[in-house]
């Protein structure tokens, strides 16, 4: 209990220093005013002098306050970024380990084309793996016959169009081929920019050529 109530005092000391200033402030102002009622309308020079002197007092405690408050202000900042921040970090360490555990390939690109991001389901899925992945553009990943449909709707993405789906075959590095059921998507930054496109992949090879 008596380390807690150490810890406290430190916190409660601007608060003190505030309630001080505040109580103080209006009384000097009212005394000061006075005088300048007097000195102004009574044409007393004499109160001058008075007057001169009563500025400190009314200006220091208002420096003060306005110092207390300031800082005050950029410690509630402070500590709100950094709250953000925390909550932030936490939300995209969760949305990392569910892309990462997902059973459709997940593949980032930038506004380019190029492959920035390759999931382990991708990775599996077209038995590459990410380091090999990410020199190369998605062209790469669909025969020749269905490239001008994917570059149309990757095209319609990155122009600010809406999610685009369909199916298309998509080749592997051994030469083997499946049909993919794929989905574009743009991806934004904080602002609201198009920075990338998400690709997400599955094979349909089975459904699409089941009786």
């Amino acid at each position: 209990m008596a380390s807690a109530n150490r810890r406290s005092r430190p916190l409660l000391r601007p608060i003190a220093a505030v309630v001080l200033t505040l109580a103080t402030v209006p009384a000097i102002t009212a005394g000061l005013a006075s005088e300048a009622y007097w000195f102004a309308f009574r044409a007393e020079p004499a109160r001058l002098p008075a007057l001169a002197q009563a500025m400190p007092l009314v200006a220091l405690p208002l420096a003060a306050l306005l110092l207390i408050l300031a800082g005050a202000g950029v410690v509630g900042r402070a500590r709100r970024v950094r709250s953000l921040q925390a909550q932030a970090d936490r939300i995209g360490g969760r949305l990392e380990a569910v892309v990462a555990s997902s059973d459709d390939a997940i593949i980032l690109l930038g506004l380019d084309g190029s492959i920035q991001s390759w999931t382990p389901a991708a990775a599996e899925l077209y038995g590459m793996s990410g380091d090999t992945a990410r020199a190369q553009t998605f062209d790469s990943l669909v025969e020749a016959g269905d490239l001008v449909q994917a570059r149309q709707m990757f095209g319609r993405v990155v122009g600010g169009g809406e999610r685009e789906r369909g199916r298309a075959t998509h080749r592997r590095p051994d030469g083997g081929s499946f049909i993919a059921s794929a989905s574009w998507s743009a991806v934004h930054d904080s602002q609201g920019a198009i920075t990338g496109v998400s690709l997400t992949v599955r094979d349909a090879t089975a459904e699409t050529l089941a009786p």
